[in-house]
Protein backbone atom coordinates (compact mmCIF):
# COMPACT_ATOMS: atom_id res chain seq x y z
CA UNK A 1 0.00 0.00 0.00
CA UNK A 2 1.67 3.18 -0.96
CA UNK A 3 1.20 6.08 1.42
CA UNK A 4 -0.60 9.34 0.84
CA UNK A 5 1.93 12.04 1.55
CA UNK A 6 0.57 14.74 4.56
CA UNK A 7 2.17 17.45 2.91
CA UNK A 8 2.50 18.55 -0.77
CA UNK A 9 5.81 20.80 -1.19
CA UNK A 10 5.67 22.52 -4.14
CA UNK A 11 8.63 25.06 -6.25
CA UNK A 12 8.23 27.12 -9.80
CA UNK A 13 11.71 27.70 -11.08
CA UNK A 14 12.62 29.71 -13.94
CA UNK A 15 16.27 30.43 -14.79
CA UNK A 16 17.75 29.69 -11.25
CA UNK A 17 20.60 27.52 -11.79
CA UNK A 18 22.65 29.09 -9.13
CA UNK A 19 20.55 28.72 -5.83
CA UNK A 20 17.56 25.50 -6.92
CA UNK A 21 19.59 23.05 -5.71
CA UNK A 22 20.79 24.12 -2.43
CA UNK A 23 17.06 25.08 -2.48
CA UNK A 24 16.19 21.01 -3.03
CA UNK A 25 18.76 19.87 -0.83
CA UNK A 26 16.85 22.11 2.04
CA UNK A 27 13.88 19.87 1.35
CA UNK A 28 15.20 16.77 0.82
CA UNK A 29 17.06 17.04 4.62
CA UNK A 30 13.55 18.00 6.10
CA UNK A 31 13.24 15.80 9.23
CA UNK A 32 9.71 15.22 9.04
CA UNK A 33 9.58 12.96 5.92
CA UNK A 34 5.69 12.21 4.90
CA UNK A 35 5.92 14.37 1.88
CA UNK A 36 5.82 14.87 -1.79
CA UNK A 37 8.26 17.56 -3.75
CA UNK A 38 6.54 18.52 -6.53
CA UNK A 39 8.53 21.21 -9.02
CA UNK A 40 7.35 23.06 -11.85
CA UNK A 41 10.12 24.15 -14.14
CA UNK A 42 8.51 27.31 -15.88
CA UNK A 43 10.30 27.34 -19.15
CA UNK A 44 14.01 27.48 -18.04
CA UNK A 45 16.71 28.52 -20.89
CA UNK A 46 19.48 27.71 -18.52
CA UNK A 47 20.86 24.81 -16.71
CA UNK A 48 17.55 24.71 -14.20
CA UNK A 49 16.23 21.74 -15.75
CA UNK A 50 19.33 19.69 -15.96
CA UNK A 51 19.92 20.02 -12.27
CA UNK A 52 16.08 19.34 -11.50
CA UNK A 53 16.26 15.99 -13.39
CA UNK A 54 19.74 15.01 -11.50
CA UNK A 55 17.88 15.43 -8.60
CA UNK A 56 14.81 13.38 -9.33
CA UNK A 57 16.30 10.57 -10.57
CA UNK A 58 18.26 10.18 -6.73
CA UNK A 59 15.04 10.75 -4.83
CA UNK A 60 11.45 9.22 -5.13
CA UNK A 61 9.85 12.04 -3.00
CA UNK A 62 10.27 14.63 -6.48
CA UNK A 63 8.09 14.81 -9.13
CA UNK A 64 9.00 17.23 -11.84
CA UNK A 65 6.49 19.01 -14.50
CA UNK A 66 7.95 21.86 -17.31
CA UNK A 67 6.87 24.27 -18.98
CA UNK A 68 7.34 24.56 -22.80
CA UNK A 69 7.18 28.60 -21.88
CA UNK A 70 7.13 30.64 -19.48
CA UNK A 71 4.08 31.37 -17.98
CA UNK A 72 4.92 33.08 -14.86
CA UNK A 73 4.77 32.02 -10.52
CA UNK A 74 0.97 32.36 -10.09
CA UNK A 75 0.11 30.23 -13.56
CA UNK A 76 2.76 27.73 -12.60
CA UNK A 77 1.61 27.36 -8.85
CA UNK A 78 -2.03 26.77 -9.88
CA UNK A 79 -0.36 23.81 -11.92
CA UNK A 80 1.50 22.28 -9.09
CA UNK A 81 -1.49 22.69 -6.46
CA UNK A 82 -3.66 20.71 -8.99
CA UNK A 83 -0.92 18.04 -9.09
CA UNK A 84 -0.64 17.99 -5.27
CA UNK A 85 -2.27 14.50 -3.15
CA UNK A 86 -1.14 16.27 0.71
CA UNK A 87 -3.36 17.10 3.27
CA UNK A 88 -0.99 20.17 3.80
CA UNK A 89 0.62 22.46 0.76
CA UNK A 90 4.24 23.92 1.81
CA UNK A 91 5.64 27.05 -0.70
CA UNK A 92 9.12 26.89 -1.70
CA UNK A 93 11.14 29.35 -3.99
CA UNK A 94 14.23 28.48 -5.73
CA UNK A 95 16.14 30.26 -3.69
CA UNK A 96 14.61 29.73 -0.29
CA UNK A 97 16.07 27.55 1.84
CA UNK A 98 14.40 25.66 4.95
CA UNK A 99 15.73 24.73 8.07
CA UNK A 100 15.81 20.80 8.85
CA UNK A 101 12.49 21.06 11.43
CA UNK A 102 10.20 23.13 8.77
CA UNK A 103 7.64 21.03 7.90
CA UNK A 104 7.88 19.15 11.28
CA UNK A 105 7.51 22.31 12.81
CA UNK A 106 4.66 23.52 10.32
CA UNK A 107 2.68 20.38 11.15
Amino acid sequence: MIKTPMVSVIMSVYNDEENVANSIKSILNQTYSNYEFIIMDDGSIDETWKILKTFQTNSNKIKLLKNKKNIGLTRSLNKLLAETQGDYIARQDSDDLSLRGRIESQI
